[in-house]
């Protein structure tokens, strides 16, 4: 997964051309340039078309996924985290209640897929905690580039320094790869996902303090003081230089390879196996909504409340690094790959049963993970290898 991100900044880089482009060309030329590389793609896919996994997608999945959701929500009054919100959608628990058929049809999943629903939702929580991560990465909006435009850049353009954050993930991934990752591993010294993702929400939200302490600097050494924004647009700019934000670009950067890459893995290793897609989609949302919330405090990003632009989204994410820790440590040591553990993560641990995987097959969780395991499957029912529920709540 890091190689995969490494490979996504390579081509973000180009944007460092554009900007040049752009600066002593045109807007033309930086437009037609990230063209070209797109229209090679094509060529490129065709290519290697033999050599892809190709699968069309299953609307019946979606659709079951769907429905579970719904029973659960109106079953429970539309009240979420109860204790057994899942079971009213269980068909188990359906036909004790007399309840054979849905909406005219016999019910067409089973108590594994609610489990996989389960275990889907209960991976997104870490998702959220995202939306606030991307307002410290770079700053909210373009608050980074009004910056930049305030401070001495001795006629490099504005947007040039967060193009910098896609060649420290190009550096930072081959030394995380090839170097500190094995020799963590040689000296047994464990860096589980959610200490990777702690790690860079810590140094997210430390390059949003930095952001914060550089912007009360060029107030403080700008002409115009606490306008300094406004009086850019004339030339009148503080004496720092542009490349006093390279920590923060960086530091931002370093984050992603730590976060980023940690929640892509994850939202591959706990989805199952047919709700990969939908599970990376969400956690794509997270990107989005975050977006949306920095358009709607877009209205703030002016002077002279610049400074808690920077600080505000650092400190909110300082307090939710620690709960975040806090709230899903035992996941730390979990290896939750489904195609390879499909058994164990849904089945009796206890008694080695098989769950919604491969039916009859010994589950093979290993014992220190066994409580990690359990803790994230709470209030989910054990079944016998038949998929039957044997502690169903009543």
């Amino acid at each position: 997964m890091l190689i995969f991100y490494g490979l996504v900044n390579v081509g973000a880089f180009f944007a460092l051309a554009t900007t040049y482009s752009e600066k002593y060309v045109g807007y033309w030329l930086a437009f037609l340039l990230p063209g070209i590389l797109y229209f090679l793609l094509p060529i490129l896919l065709y290519f290697w078309y033999n050599k892809t996994i190709k699968k069309a997608p299953s609307r019946s999945a979606y659709d079951k996924f769907y429905t579970i959701i719904w029973i659960a929500l109106k079953k429970n009054f539309w009240r979420m985290g109860r204790k057994g919100f899942w079971d009213p959608a269980r068909p188990s628990v359906m036909r004790a209640q007399g309840i054979t058929t849905y909406k005219g049809k016999p019910i067409s999943w089973d108590d594994g897929l609610v489990d996989d629903v389960h275990r889907t939702f209960s991976a997104c929580q870490i998702f959220l905690y995202f939306i606030v991560y991307y307002l410290n990465d770079g700053g909210i909006g373009s608050v980074g580039i009004a910056q930049a435009a305030t401070m001495t850049t001795n006629g490099a353009p504005n947007d040039l320094l967060s193009n910098f954050n896609p060649l420290t993930i190009i550096v930072a991934i081959p030394l995380l790869s090839y170097v500190i990752y094995p020799l963590l591993h040689r000296y047994n010294i464990k860096f589980g996902r959610i200490s990777r993702i702690t790690f860079g929400f810590t140094l997210a939200w430390i390059s949003g303090i930095y952001g914060a302490v550089l912007q009360y600097y060029i107030y403080k050494t700008s002409p115009c003081g606490y306008n300094a924004t406004s009086c850019s647009n004339n030339g009148i700019v503080s004496p720092l230089n542009v490349w006093l934000q390279i920590p923060n670009v960086a530091l931002g950067a370093i984050s992603e390879c730590f976060c980023n890459v940690t929640a892509y893995e994850l939202a591959y290793a706990r989805s199952p196996k047919n709700m990969k897609a939908l599970v990376v989609a969400l956690f794509l949302l997270t990107n989005a909504l975050s977006s949306a919330l920095g358009e709607i405090v877009t209205p703030a990003i002016i002077d002279p409340h610049l400074i808690w632009v920077w600080a505000g989204p650092a400190i909110a994410m300082a307090v939710l690094t620690v709960h975040f820790y806090w709230r899903f440590h035992f996941m730390d040591n979990d290896e939750f790959m489904t195609e390879q553990n499909q058994t164990f993560i849904t089945g009796n641990i206890a008694t080695g049963k098989a769950g919604a995987g491969v039916p009859g097959e010994a589950a093979q969780a290993p014992v220190d993970e066994e409580k990690n395991v359990q803790e994230l499957n709470s209030n989910v029912p054990q079944r016998e290898a038949n998929g039957e529920a044997i502690n169903e709540a009543k």
